[in-house]
């Protein structure tokens, strides 16, 4: 089965973020009135790195729990790819704290590598460990051969638009990125951002489920038999 503790933690990221902002100007404001720039301020000091990266640490940690457990290798590749999100995070800071340093460039490159990396990994891991797709051998093909769903191209659909999604996801992550929205229109493009993320988590759950009927009825005989197309 899947062992559902902490499991969708990650995407509330930037939740813990916005929460982290709204306490800090909140005890922050000395006239009671909200200021733009104590908002920057909250939204780009340490302290709100280290909220933003709360929840990828708890699922880092129990990976690695279950891996003292049982011994399975594939926790650890599990652990790595919550360890991705720490460099898109750290970076992002730097590169704020940092503005028009001489290394910006560079600081820049490693937090759009980070990133890239980041967003790939998880992909990789949605499609191929959570989802049990990706078989180029396949009858169907790039998926499995058994699929529950009735349309193939559900799945195609669902592997291009967490694709797409995983890389929104990551920039989400990135506190500097919202320099560069500019302050017209800052908070709705936000709202879309943290909208397509439960669009996107949704879509997981549905395949993540789909994926463990199929695990469970092999490992387990004595349950019913499914429609399997």
């Amino acid at each position: 089965g899947i062992n559902a503790e902490y499991m969708g933690l990650t995407s509330y990221s930037k939740v813990f973020q916005d929460m982290y902002s709204t306490f800090c100007v909140i005890f922050n404001s000395t006239d009671q009135h909200f200021h733009t720039s104590l908002l920057h301020q909250c939204r780009h000091d340490a302290l709100g790195l280290i909220v933003a990266s709360l929840p990828s640490w708890l699922r880092l940690i129990q990976c690695l729990s279950c891996y003292f457990l049982d011994k399975e290798p594939k926790h650890l590749a599990n652990a790595l790819k919550y360890s991705t999100a720490f460099p898109v995070l750290f970076f992002s800071y730097v590169q704020n704290a940092f503005v028009n340093h001489p290394d910006q460039v560079r600081i820049e490159t490693l937090w759009f590598s980070s990133l890239v990396i980041n967003s790939m990994y998880s992909f990789y891991w949605d499609v191929y460990n959570d989802w049990g797709l990706g078989n180029l051998n396949s009858i169907n093909w790039g998926l499995r051969d058994r699929l529950l769903f009735p349309k193939r191209w559900w799945y195609y659909s669902a592997i291009l638009l967490d694709f797409l999604l995983r890389f929104t996801w990551s920039l989400q992550l990135s506190p500097h990125w919202y320099l560069y929205m500019g302050d017209i229109g800052r908070e709705v493009q936000m709202f879309v951002l943290e909208a397509v993320e439960i669009l996107r988590r949704c879509m997981w759950i549905f395949f993540r489920m789909e994926w463990q009927v199929l695990v469970n009825a092999a490992k387990d005989k004595s349950l019913p038999s499914v429609d399997i197309r």
